[in-house]
């Protein structure tokens, strides 16, 4: 796709056409979004939603580092994400974590009914994890195997059954659950920081909402494998920039 057209004036030459693609998905949510195939002109449509990514955070990353010594508030501690070595770090930072936060978040945003039910398996096999908190010794592990063993049985038989397609209830609530899921993506980040001031923390979790909101238009448009590859480069460039400067 030519990302200079001879009809767009002034900057907007200059600007992407995935960009104001983007903007107007936002401004008007719907489904069904006709789906790219998997090419090379897919490909460089999701670099430009990487690259508009990267645009945010940095116009971000210094408003926020003056905010955080202003209120003093410690960012993520790099010593905690590496404690492990390196390459255990960018294994999960850069591809365990994004592939399950995809799968958990947007996974589901097509609204296609196996998709749905896989999302509904891993909801329950969570509150198993967390009802059974508080067994102790083997008996612990014995109840959560057992539980999510059922669970998986269970889902493999609603998999199987279940049919193609996104339901109408869905797709009438899908800008609802567009800005629900990035909102859920974005606020579950505030657990990378101290949260003696939750309040506080809301800004710096801003370039994780504006990049679930281009996640979320990744996955509708071109499927699962470009909201992952976008998660998982955002992240790698991240931590990479980061151990360099170790």
């Amino acid at each position: 796709m030519d990302e200079v057209t001879t009809s767009r004036g002034g900057l907007s030459r200059f600007v992407p056409n995935m960009w104001g693609e983007w903007a107007r998905f936002v401004r008007r949510p719907v489904l069904p979004v006709a789906r790219q195939s998997f090419d090379a002109r897919a490909i460089v449509e999701v670099g430009q939603l990487l690259a508009l990514t990267i645009a945010f955070d940095m116009a971000l990353v210094v408003g926020l580092s003056w905010l955080a010594a202003r209120g003093g508030i410690k960012t993520p501690q790099f010593a905690e994400l590496t404690r492990y070595g390196p390459v255990v770090t960018m294994l999960a930072g850069a591809l365990g974590l994004p592939m399950l936060e995809e799968l958990v978040f947007r996974g589901w945003l097509t609204g296609r009914r196996r998709m749905l039910v896989v999302l509904m398996v891993l909801i329950a096999e969570f509150g198993s994890l967390v009802a059974t908190r508080d067994v102790g010794g083997a008996r612990h592990y014995a109840v959560i195997a057992l539980i999510l063993l059922a669970w998986l049985v269970v889902g493999g038989i609603l998999l199987w059954r279940s049919r193609g397609g996104t339901p109408a209830w869905f797709a009438r609530a899908f800008p609802v659950l567009y800005f629900a899921s990035t909102l859920l993506f974005g606020l579950a980040h505030i657990s990378n920081y101290d949260l003696a001031r939750p309040l506080l923390l809301l800004p710096f979790v801003v370039p994780q909402t504006i990049a679930g909101l281009i996640f979320g238009f990744a996955r509708v448009r071109y499927g699962m494998w470009a909201n992952i590859a976008l998660h998982a480069t955002s992240n790698a460039l991240f931590l990479g920039l980061s151990l360099a400067g170790t």
